[in-house]
């Protein structure tokens, strides 16, 4: 799954009147000082996945839910299927038949996965893993162009806006080498803690180790 979702909160306030500008690093920064750390998130989102081989794009909705430090679950609607991750593997769990594929060589993937995690939930991590190329505030949204400042798979580079009245991602775009990408729309967000036990597969389930 290699689907980023990089959500960015800020509690700051700016006035109805501000006109689109591009932002000092000062500026930036003053923003990413008063940005908020959550310890669960719950969402949904709509998304497009666009594949430049076939030139088509595929759109589905579908929920996350979020806890720190390392733990996700991402559900498309309609689809049976849930990729999770319990903070120590990655599972791709059927709930149909209640069964789950997980990979054996998952330390990798793991520490991959905390890192978008922790940018997930702690938005001051966007300056270290990320390099901003462009932001520019427009009345109370902002927006921002970022590559990552290391190589991180396929990505290639990031488009994120932020809503400062919402206080929360509106939509975000990956896009990833060779020209595809993905677009996320997102929407009811809650901060309600969440529990460990959220992010288990059921005790009977039958887990196949992939080598």
């Amino acid at each position: 799954m290699r689907e980023v979702i990089a959500i960015f909160f800020a509690i700051c306030c700016f006035t109805e009147k501000i006109c689109a500008k591009s932002l000092s690093e000062k500026e930036l920064a003053s923003i990413q000082q008063k940005l908020k750390t959550f310890k669960s998130i719950t969402l949904k989102f709509d998304q497009v996945r666009y594949k430049s081989l076939r030139k088509k794009e595929v759109r589905t909705k579908g929920s996350a839910k979020f806890k720190m430090p390392d733990k996700f679950i991402w559900t498309l609607d309609g689809s049976s299927h849930v990729w999770m991750h319990d903070g120590k593997r990655l599972y791709h769990y059927d709930k149909s038949r209640n069964n789950a594929v997980t990979y054996e060589k998952t330390a990798q993937k793991g520490r991959q996965l905390s890192r978008i995690i922790s940018l997930v939930t702690q938005a001051k991590v966007l300056q270290k893993n990320y390099k901003i190329l462009e932001a520019d505030l427009n009345g109370r949204n902002l927006k921002l162009s970022m590559v990552p400042k290391e190589m991180f798979g396929d990505l290639d580079s990031l488009n994120v806006n932020l809503s400062l009245t919402q206080n929360f991602i509106t939509s975000l775009r990956i896009n990833f080498s060779g020209g595809n990408y993905s677009k996320f729309k997102f929407y009811d967000f809650s901060s309600k803690n969440l529990k460990d036990k959220d992010f288990s597969l059921p005790a009977d389930t039958k887990i196949k180790v992939v080598k």
